[in-house]
């Protein structure tokens, strides 16, 4: 009898390959193909798995299957959420993918539908929300708050008690020093440093890390 997590990963994408991997590692999960908006790429193999073309049929005939858990592949937060939306409509769960070289800490809370990539680091009571991206070897620190929808990307650096608002992107090496809040819609850019508290809709880059504009 087949008692594996069927799970599909929604979006053909670089990042769906990272997930693939992950999901590769984990014994009790069976992979169950690729889902995509893109009509072109229906029926096509992706890294060895059939993309189906994402309809209310296709993800209604998924579930008809047994198929009862997704991983949504898309580094954009916003359409994240759409996309959350969706699945959830016809009664998806979402699988949390976490690399087997992730460290997850004592009493540290990761949200539905979250990965962790590989090498990656969630220290003691950090609390990381949902269809969150904690990617390549990224460090989010003890007693740090992540928000829903959050992308911190390869290598940056949380310090300690550091809160990240709802879709915020913390790009790759940049680092948060401890106790920093970062709003909601922020953009760190790559290698920033950031010292201070960051207000919402706005996009950081440099050291020390300096507003350039808002976002809209």
């Amino acid at each position: 009898m087949n008692m594996k997590k069927r799970v599909l990963i929604y979006g053909a994408s670089g990042h769906g390959k990272v997930i693939l991997d992950i999901l590769e590692k984990i014994p009790e999960v069976e992979v169950a193909g690729f889902f995509d908006t893109d009509a072109a790429k229906d029926g096509i193999d992706f890294c060895g798995y059939m993309i189906t073309h994402k309809t209310d049929e296709s993800l209604s005939d998924a579930r008809a299957k047994g198929v009862d858990f997704a991983v949504i592949s898309i580094g954009d937060g916003v359409e994240r959420e759409r996309v959350a939306g969706w699945l959830r409509e016809k009664d998806f769960k979402f699988f949390t993918a976490i690399h087997p070289s992730a460290v997850v800490g004592k009493g540290a809370e990761i949200g539905e539908g979250t990965v962790i990539a590989a090498t990656a680091v969630v220290n003691p009571y950090a609390k990381v929300g949902r269809h969150v991206i904690i990617n390549t070897g990224a460090a989010v620190e003890h007693d740090n708050i992540i928000g829903d929808y959050v992308h911190i990307a390869p290598g940056a650096n949380l310090g300690g008690a550091v809160s990240v608002g709802d879709f915020s992107e913390v790009f790759t090496n940049a680092t948060v020093l401890p106790k920093v809040t970062i709003g909601v819609h922020v953009i760190v850019g790559a290698g920033a440093v950031v010292l201070k508290d960051v207000p919402d809709n706005t996009v950081v880059v440099g050291n020390p890390a300096r507003e350039i504009k808002k976002r809209s």
